[in-house]
């Protein structure tokens, strides 16, 4: 009896010590202790898992429910940090394959030959997506090595796609260099288009308040530097402003101005594209008895010039007698039904319109 109930003691004995360490077990916390599923764990060390898994994960976790696989959450470091031929690879069928989230940091951070990279096998979603719900970026690309900060590229589709309901889409900004640059092989280099009905909706909008070009638009031979359309009677160019062109090129007015010889001031009305915030555009006028020099302040010489009389009744003509300078031209204006003793045309000091193309 006694060697029986020895027996049983011991036992008893043992089954208590497992139990004692079971229950140690449950606690979870500290450096060597065990980990345990469904409660928390703490250790204040770095755990590492290795091995040699070959086509398939060393570490999965699946979750069949709505909520987060996995969770990774540093207070000033990294949330994840994965290292390898890809740094962090997250796979969806519907929802986020990777999600990141920083107060103060990035939310995912990617360095490598691609620093971050996604893919998506849906015709109605991103392979990137970035979101930000406080007024900042949502994302932010920066390079210091002289390259391109943001790029797009696409085999059939768009490289680039940006949708804003109350902003900008592309917002571009440098401080040297161009802002916003688009390059095409045969398409549109940068295309814009807006489902506005009024002038404040703009498909492509350029601002310049310093003084510089607002949109800039450069062609080689046979091309067109900036070209627009008018559909349904609209305007293929509109400018809500003075329009301006080089001297030497041809198509649009270079200066323009009405011109009474009887008057005091003999230039009433002007405009010049190549002198600005000048008494009277730049314009004089001398001469008298019906032949005046009219003096442009740029070089006219090689330049079209049209005359036309002004409220002349049907009796009055106009002249050009040539450039007496490169910048000023001699006209002559005279009546057309009034012969001088010689059988000239007798003059009159006749208002008249003069534009230079």
């Amino acid at each position: 009896m006694k060697d029986r109930f020895s027996r049983g003691a011991l036992a008893g004995g043992i089954a208590g010590t497992v139990l004692v360490v079971a229950s140690a077990a449950l606690a979870g916390s500290g450096v060597g202790d065990v980990f345990n599923l469904g409660q928390g764990n703490t250790v204040n060390a770095t755990s590492t898992l290795t091995g040699n898994v070959d086509g398939n994960s060393q570490l999965k976790i699946q979750n069949g429910g709505p909520g987060v696989s996995l969770v990774a959450v540093a207070t000033n470091g990294f949330g994840a940090f994965g290292q390898g031929a890809s740094g962090v690879v997250g796979q969806s069928t519907s929802g986020t394959g990777a999600a990141g989230r920083s107060t103060n940091g990035f939310g995912v951070f990617g360095e490598g030959l691609f620093g971050v990279a996604g893919v998506s096998h849906s015709s109605s979603h991103a392979g990137v997506s970035g979101r930000n719900d406080a007024g900042g970026n949502a994302v932010l690309a920066r390079t210091t090595g002289g390259g391109v900060a943001a790029r797009g590229e696409s085999v059939d589709g768009d490289g680039v796609v940006a949708i804003s309901t109350s902003g900008e889409g592309v917002f571009g900004a440098s401080t040297t260099e161009t802002a916003v640059y688009g390059l095409s092989g045969g398409g549109a280099g940068v295309g814009g288009i807006t489902n506005g009905t009024t002038l404040a909706a703009i498909g492509v909008s350029g601002q310049a308040p310093a003084g510089g070009a607002g949109v800039v638009g450069t062609s080689g031979a046979g091309g067109t530097g900036v070209y627009g359309k008018g559909l349904n009677f609209g305007y293929a160019l509109q400018a809500n402003g003075n329009a301006v062109q080089d001297r030497t090129s041809g198509g649009w007015v270079k200066a323009m101005a009405l011109i009474n010889p009887s008057a005091e001031d003999r230039v009433v009305r002007c405009w010049s594209s190549r002198v600005t915030n000048a008494q009277d555009c730049g314009i004089s006028v001398l001469g008298s008895i019906a032949e005046f020099n009219v003096d442009f302040g740029f070089e006219v010489d090689d330049r079209i010039v049209s005359a036309t009389p002004f409220q002349d009744g049907g009796d009055v003509g106009i002249a050009s007698l040539g450039p007496v300078s490169s910048t000023a031209i001699r006209f002559r204006t005279f009546y057309t039904s009034v012969n001088d003793i010689d059988n000239d045309a007798e003059g009159t000091n006749a208002p008249f319109f003069v534009i230079v193309y």
